[in-house]
């Protein structure tokens, strides 16, 4: 940060706050970390840092949702959410959505959540983030993947269950063993 100061790097000053933010809303010290979340919205949208103001939005609803005030969080969620659909920054959006999700029903708003909940699912596949194995999102749990010779992605046991060697691959079908001409 002090380096950033010295040569009036705006865009490594908003990135520097922000983080400082997220180190005290992990360390559970809410009330430090919103001025520098706001300090650093207030840089990144003087610059014109979309990407930056996403994850400052994010954090800020994150630190909202810890302090209880969810319709703070709704909001700050949305409008991460619109700039992440703005600038075309699909993962970003998803974590958004799951985000909203879980928003909207805690606050018992079932159909709201459903709508994003639906967004995630369908964004995590067209991003080609589900196991097609098993039907879960890869990454949703500490597991360990096998990428196959055409670079799709499985959770290692789903594939210990699948036999790839006469099914081929569960999403392409490529038949992965090359055939031996005699």
């Amino acid at each position: 940060m002090k380096l950033a100061l010295q040569l009036r790097d705006r865009s490594v000053q908003g990135r520097c706050l922000c983080l400082f933010a997220d180190i005290h809303r992990n360390r559970h010290d809410y009330e430090r970390a919103l001025p520098r979340y706001e300090a650093a919205l207030n840089i990144t949208i003087e610059i014109g840092d979309r990407l930056g103001q996403i994850y400052v939005l994010y954090g800020m609803a994150k630190n909202m949702v810890l302090t209880k005030q969810f319709r703070q969080a709704l909001e700050y969620n949305e409008k991460a959410l619109e700039l992440a659909e703005t600038i075309g920054n699909r993962l970003l959006g998803l974590r958004v959505e799951w985000q909203l999700e879980q928003l909207y029903n805690t606050l018992g708003q079932y159909e709201d959540g459903k709508k994003y909940s639906n967004a995630y699912k369908q964004g995590l596949n067209d991003l080609g983030l589900m196991c097609s194995i098993c039907n879960q999102s890869i990454g949703e749990t500490q597991a360990e993947l096998e990428p196959l010779h055409c670079w799709h992605l499985f959770h290692a046991h789903c594939l210990e269950s699948y036999s790839c060697v006469s099914k081929g691959c569960p999403a392409c079908r490529r038949t992965l063993v090359k055939p031996v001409f005699v």
